[in-house]
């Protein structure tokens, strides 16, 4: 006669217990690690050189956005948030910038020239409203549309000199 041996039931429960521990240490330390390089590779950096009144009524804006990330950046948006204001005119870049008066929107499509990371893009556009003297506040904000359909966003206020 052959008698066989089995595991116990309290040694299978507590190398259950182990291999679950093993496999949630595991996810702990992949995850946040997983997050963080997402957020890390979404990043932009909005800077207004100049906010300039023309007469009582118009301004002109410059500012430069950086990619900070690990994208290259495929489209940019630009918005006037202020509901007393419209943006009237790009200077640069002419060529390739799209206004939307409808939402008070410049798009910028890169195309087949996206801005690579730690490269820099300036613009310039004209902004009327009443009244736009020295001391008022100018509310844009940025989107960026990167390679592989994400997006981020930074708001940022300026005021009229």
């Amino acid at each position: 006669m052959i008698v066989r041996r089995g595991m116990s039931e309290l040694l299978a429960i507590t190398i259950g217990i182990a291999i679950t521990i093993a496999i949630g240490v595991m996810l702990y330390s992949f995850v946040p690690n997983l997050v963080n390089m997402s957020a890390q590779q979404q990043k932009i950096s909005v800077t207004v050189m100049s906010s300039n009144a023309i007469d009582e009524n118009s301004c002109m804006v410059s500012m430069s956005i950086r990619n900070l990330g690990t994208k290259p950046i495929e489209e940019l948006s630009l918005t006037i948030v202020n509901s007393d204001m419209n943006i009237t005119n790009i200077l640069i870049p002419p060529d390739i910038a799209k206004l939307t008066p409808s939402t008070n929107t410049i798009l910028i499509p890169l195309g087949t020239n996206p801005l690579a990371p730690g490269q820099e893009i300036s613009i310039v556009f004209r902004v009327e409203g009443m009244p736009l003297i020295s001391g008022s506040k100018i509310n844009i904000v940025v989107t960026a549309k990167y390679i592989d359909g994400s997006t981020t966003s930074v708001t940022t206020t300026t005021m009229v000199i």
